[in-house]
């Protein structure tokens, strides 16, 4: 699979996912059924992770959200960085 250069959006906290998902960590689990072992932007341990949302960089056909699991602290980059492109998955399925 294809690494693709994606960036945080901001002030995406008051968005949720659809019903039964607590959280966009458990929406991207369902539909994924696996998980990283380390964070795609930073490399540290993936024990915590969030569903970060993210849009694809310089890809301007295609300005969908996407969820990816990151770690807290990766959560509120303001840079962009390099993730599998298997690990998306639209927020909007």
């Amino acid at each position: 699979m294809t690494d693709m250069t994606v960036h945080n959006l901001n002030g995406t906290a008051d968005n949720e996912p659809g019903a039964p998902f607590g959280s966009w960590i458990a929406y991207w689990r369902y539909h994924k059924g696996k998980e990283p072992k380390y964070c795609p932007r930073c490399g540290k341990l993936l024990d915590d992770p969030v569903g970060a949302h993210v849009q694809k960089d310089k890809i301007y056909y295609d300005r969908s959200w996407y969820i990816v699991p990151i770690c807290r602290g990766c959560n509120n980059a303001n840079t962009s960085f390099n993730v599998n492109a298997s690990l998306l998955l639209s927020a909007t399925l």
